[in-house]
């Protein structure tokens, strides 16, 4: 996605770095614009003065903006709830401590849907939850809500599949004797709170994505023990 911007936006990143680059993605080329966040090495506000101007001339299709601290390759919790609100794609390149800016990942419910099987794991962009929520948007038509979250949410206390389960249209079943096809599974992975879920998708197997790992399916007997809780949806 917005391929031809690739390298003007890590080159952005590159020169900005220690601090945080943001830019605009419009039909015309990728535009610099300046940080004026008050803490520019951890965060970023585009000067709304140069979005304003950039707007009054030209379609806005995306936003772009760096990370430079390190393991940071996904999106925060503040930067899932502003793409939200902005309702345009963002990008964020991540300038690693070797010095080098990756080439942007993209995210938001414009951008395309990855296959199902196959997609690497990026939290907040391609998780457990995001596999889940694309094959109900593909298989169902149906649109469950975004949890903006911060990775390793349920290393500091958090609870957010069983917190919002409910919020997402789901019930729970008495029993996981009769699936059905889109029940959703949720369960703990080395940890203490349920933290990662999955979709029922026939035959015994379920769909799901487990971090540094491919998105696949298994045979459910094999994450039996993992299991917390059985749920549908019901709207």
């Amino acid at each position: 996605m917005f391929e031809n911007y690739v390298k003007q936006i890590q080159t952005h990143a590159l020169e900005e770095a220690p601090n945080e680059c943001c830019g605009l993605v419009t039909a015309s080329g990728y535009v610099w614009c300046e940080n004026v966040a008050d803490d520019p090495k951890n965060s970023f506000v585009l000067d709304p003065r140069r979005y304003a101007a950039v707007a009054s001339r030209e379609e806005i299709l995306a936003v772009v903006h760096s990370h430079v601290h390190p393991n940071a390759d996904c999106p925060t919790k503040l930067d899932m709830e502003q793409q939200i609100q902005s309702k345009l794609p963002w990008g964020i390149t991540h300038v690693g401590e070797n010095g080098l800016a990756t080439a942007p990942f993209w995210f938001g419910d414009s951008v395309p849907i990855p296959p199902l099987i196959g997609r690497t794991f990026r939290h907040g962009v391609t998780d457990c939850y995001a596999l889940v929520r694309d094959w109900f948007r593909l298989e169902r038509d149906i649109q469950l809500p975004i949890f903006p979250r911060e990775d390793y949410w349920w290393e500091d206390g958090e609870d957010v599949l069983l917190d919002n389960y409910k919020a997402m249209g789901f019930e729970p079943l008495s029993s996981v004797k009769d699936l059905q096809i889109g029940d959703g599974i949720l369960g703990t992975i080395a940890g203490r709170v349920t933290n990662h879920c999955a979709v029922y998708v026939g035959q015994g197997l379920i769909l799901h994505h487990l971090p540094n790992r491919l998105s696949r399916v298994d045979p459910i007997h094999m994450w039996m023990k993992h299991l917390r809780i059985a749920v549908r949806y019901v709207g």
